[in-house]
């Protein structure tokens, strides 16, 4: 999955911009990310608490569904 993330400010102007790739290790079954921006390149490593996000809804509010829906249990074995 290829994300774009953008703050803008009151006036719709672009203070910063990032581009993730997210993609699910089957293997390891987790999301594993990777982000690049302009003059700092590629990201590989998470800082804890580096960036704290305010985010407000701009539209009507939306239900979703699951995006991935509960695991089966596999069945025994033979």
């Amino acid at each position: 999955m290829l994300d774009e993330y953008r703050v803008v400010g009151d006036g719709g102007e672009t203070h910063y911009v990032t581009t993730t790739l997210r993609n699910y290790n089957r293997a390891a079954d987790r999301w594993e990310l990777m982000g690049a921006d302009a003059g700092a390149g590629l990201q590989k490593t998470w800082i804890k608490d580096f960036q704290q996000i305010e985010a407000r809804r701009i539209g009507p509010a939306r239900s979703l569904g699951p995006l991935a829906p509960a695991r089966k249990p596999a069945a025994p074995a033979r």
